[in-house]
């Protein structure tokens, strides 16, 4: 399983960042988890097949982490008329202001046999031969909106992809510190003000149950904080930069 850092800046683009957006790719078949970036540039500049794109994961419904998504949608609905891609959004309103928008821009009669939007749910989400998807609820936006962590398994392997988390973490997933993982990938934006980490969000990274952490998401200066510490993390760390790909 590969795991393609597509944008990995903070809430808006820095030079040579982009805004969140990952590819994983398994046995030559694709999931989506977040489109603040342009996923579809990235995959034709990469010779990557988009329409082997299965599903598309929205974390939570800010623009950094769901920008371009319109983008993605048309380029699978114009351009590769048989392409099949289950989309997932985490909010009932996110699905209808989606359908009005795409309206707008004139995608009329949107192909829900083959392109459907779809609520995500906590648990499991999705499956097919090659993967494995549950969600886990977060707690990243305040108010009634939910916001999710994704769980991938595939090819033996386990992923957790935290999704944006709260400055201090309270929501970091449980099951990261409960079952083990062959990755992870976290935000590192959050859970730190000025250029120093909020007590106690260290330890809680600290007890992650995984054999490396990504990090991306990446404020200016939390790369370098990160690195202060690295010395007294159980596991591996990286600092994820656009384009990155790492194999698990």
């Amino acid at each position: 399983m590969k795991i393609h850092l597509i944008g990995t800046s903070h809430g808006a683009p820095e030079k040579n960042r982009g805004c969140t957006a990952i590819l994983l790719e398994t046995q030559g078949q694709y999931y989506v988890i977040d489109t603040g970036s342009s996923v579809e540039k990235y995959m034709m500049d990469n010779d990557l097949d988009v329409e082997a794109i299965n599903a598309i994961f929205i974390s939570h419904m800010h623009e950094d982490h769901v920008g371009t998504l319109t983008g993605l949608l048309k380029v699978l609905k114009t351009y590769h008329g048989t392409a099949r891609a289950n989309v997932y959004l985490p909010e009932k309103e996110g699905i209808e202001a989606l359908r009005v928008w795409l309206n707008a821009m004139h995608s009329i009669n949107w192909p829900e046999n083959r392109l459907p939007l779809l609520l995500t749910t906590e648990g499991d989400v999705y499956s097919d031969e090659y993967v494995k998807v549950s969600a886990v609820k977060t707690d990243h936006i305040k108010g009634d909106f939910d916001s999710f962590a994704y769980i991938i398994e595939g090819e033996g392997k386990r992923l957790l992809i935290t999704g944006d988390l709260t400055d201090d973490l309270h929501d970091y997933p449980q099951v990261a510190l409960e079952e083990d993982f062959d990755a992870v990938v976290s935000e590192l934006c959050h859970y730190r003000k000025g250029f120093g980490f909020i007590p106690g969000t260290i330890e809680k990274i600290k007890a992650t149950k995984t054999k490396q952490i990504i990090f991306t998401h990446i404020y200016p200066g939390a790369d370098d904080d990160m690195r202060k510490v690295e010395d007294t993390l159980p596991f591996e760390i990286h600092i994820a930069n656009d384009g990155d790909i790492f194999e698990i």
